[in-house]
């Protein structure tokens, strides 16, 4: 049975509007990870086989909460129904588990009222050596774009629902553990910049 660690980081930088200040906001897990589904943007469950690509999103089902079974460490999010003595399908903070036919994940979504003009995506395996997959759903469209992991994935006018997924394939029912990095980083909206210039170019005016 192989183990190996999880580490996911999500970093968001944004234009705070009017004040020209930069202001950083980070999501990670496992520094983000808890019990309730949808806090900070994260969920966790899983998807069916074959469904680890572009029918993830239809196909996504919520795990629940558990603290008992001491198998790995700390709390995880778990398939929701009754255990099942050697079945595995979890998600702890920082790693993936399954030796069923779910893939296991987590994805982050883009909260209410929010619109991001460009993000850039980033997501490294850094250890396991099983298949995993990185999706971005775009709400609007009711489409899935397949990213590549392992380069910058340049993303435009994401928007409120939208979704960025990390799943990994458990198809052959293998126990298997995936760990990685994802970093999203919002880039700041050229209109605020080029508004926050012209409002320097007036003040150097009036100063003259």
């Amino acid at each position: 049975m192989k183990t190996s660690m999880l580490i996911i980081g999500l970093a968001v930088a944004a234009v705070v509007s009017g004040s020209g200040a930069r202001a950083e906001v980070v999501y990670s897990l496992p520094t983000d990870f808890s019990g309730v589904q949808g806090q900070d943007g994260w969920h966790y469950g899983a998807v069916s086989h074959p469904n680890y690509q572009n029918t993830w999103e239809a196909n996504w089902t919520n795990y629940y909460y558990e603290t008992g079974y001491d198998q790995g460490s700390g709390p995880y999010w778990a398939y929701p129904g009754p255990w099942e003595s050697g079945i595995w399908k979890r998600v702890y903070s920082n790693q993936l588990w399954s030796n069923h036919t779910e893939g296991p994940g987590v994805y982050w979504e883009v909260a209410a009222g929010n619109l991001y003009p460009e993000v850039t995506v980033l997501a490294q395996v850094t250890s396991g050596t099983w298949a995993t997959f990185l999706n971005y759903w775009d709400a609007s469209t009711a489409t899935n774009t397949i990213l590549n992991v392992g380069v910058n994935n340049t993303l435009y006018n994401v928007a409120a629902g939208d979704k960025i997924a990390f799943i990994m394939n458990a198809g052959d029912g293998a126990l298997r553990t995936d760990g990685y990095n994802m970093t999203i980083t919002i880039v700041p909206e050229p209109a605020a910049l080029s508004l926050l210039a012209l409002g320097g170019l007036v003040l150097a005016r009036r100063r003259r």
